[in-house]
């Protein structure tokens, strides 16, 4: 056996593994994105935010390999490591009307109910080990009753657009208190009403798109020509 097939085989071995773990000890960054048009008004930094004639769009880049699982008070998933945004745009001129980062003190986070169907970029996010888990699963945003939620684990590609039902609750799953300020590069945003926690129903999408980090495309490569190599050698 030559250099070259020996070679190709462990690779080949070794790009197998990978797919068998699904690569998880190269993970995969993954940007979770949340937008909303409607009721929902508030403040970033003083400035007015919201409402029919701007869209709200909050980020959330991780890595899936941060990805915690619970199974109370529901099942479901959640993300806790990352870096959360918020972006105010003008509809009619496409203006970035206000944008931030939010600070790490806010503990924000994303979240999958798997049982109701619901996901949430929340704030005060912690473990679901922790007393006062699940912090704030729906502030500043959340989306519930989507079918498409009731078995996803935020580990894959997901587009859920059109006209989720979208809110704004501090005090999710009772009732909405008034809501609190959350820290950003830009100043504090604000956003929602205290009230009936169904009363603030906005158009909202959600999105989350994986990008495979460049180590595991060139492994998968790697197994690929090792393929390749493998058979014009039995064929040879």
């Amino acid at each position: 056996m030559s250099i070259g097939e020996t070679l190709a085989k462990r690779m080949l071995a070794l790009s197998a593994a990978c797919v068998a773990w699904t690569c998880s000890a190269l993970a995969t960054p993954v940007t979770y994105t949340f937008t909303a048009t409607g009721q929902i008004t508030g403040t970033l930094g003083g400035i007015a935010i919201g409402g029919t004639n701007q869209l709200l769009t909050f980020t959330f880049t991780g890595d899936t390999a941060d990805v915690l699982s619970f199974a109370a008070p529901v099942n479901g998933h959640e993300i806790l490591v990352g870096t959360g945004t918020v972006t105010a745009t003008d509809l009619t001129t496409h203006a970035v009307v206000a944008q931030g980062t939010f600070a790490g003190a806010d503990g924000i986070f994303v979240s999958i109910d798997n049982v109701n169907g619901g996901v949430g970029f929340g704030s005060g996010g912690v473990p679901p080990s922790s007393g006062s888990f699940p912090g704030q699963p729906a502030y500043p945003l959340g989306f519930f009753n989507d079918p498409s939620l009731f078995t996803y684990d935020l580990l894959s590609n997901i587009s859920l657009a059109g006209s989720n039902d979208a809110l704004s609750c501090f005090g999710f799953p009772t009732v909405c208190n008034s809501p609190v300020a959350l820290a950003t590069s830009s100043g504090d945003l604000i956003l929602g009403a205290a009230g009936n926690v169904f009363d603030l129903v906005d158009n909202g999408t959600f999105t989350a798109v994986l990008t495979p980090e460049p180590a595991a495309l060139a492994l998968l490569a790697v197994g690929v020509a090792g393929i390749g190599l493998t058979r014009r050698k039995r064929a040879g």
